[in-house]
């Protein structure tokens, strides 16, 4: 999994650090901001694991919309041709088996 929530999130205390310690007002207020940004970026970073971990679509929708859905995404960032086909009366299985089946996909 990539760690880059981790190096976002312990980089956020550093930039306010050194925002802190900077006396012209400009460049603290382009520190702030920057250290803002960071903090931004980690907590997309952590909505994005959370979402990839466990979607809440596959509680509301089932693990053949949960994947699609994924997949699409996926697609978009990555620009790889995926085809994905699973019958349209799947049904649902366990929540410990769709997670799993998920998982395995992502």
């Amino acid at each position: 999994m990539d760690d880059s929530a981790l190096q976002y999130g312990s980089a956020v205390p550093v930039a306010f650090s050194l925002a802190r310690t900077e006396v012209d007002p400009v460049k603290r207020e382009a520190k702030i901001s920057a250290a803002f940004e960071l903090a931004e970026r980690c907590t997309s970073e952590i909505r994005t694991v959370s979402y990839s971990l466990y979607p809440p679509l596959l509680d509301e929708l089932g693990l053949n919309a949960a994947i699609s859905i994924y997949l699409e995404d996926f697609i978009k960032r990555s620009e790889m041709k995926i085809e994905f086909e699973a019958s349209d009366d799947l049904g649902r299985f366990s929540m410990a088996a769709e997670r799993a089946l998920f998982r395995v996909v992502r």
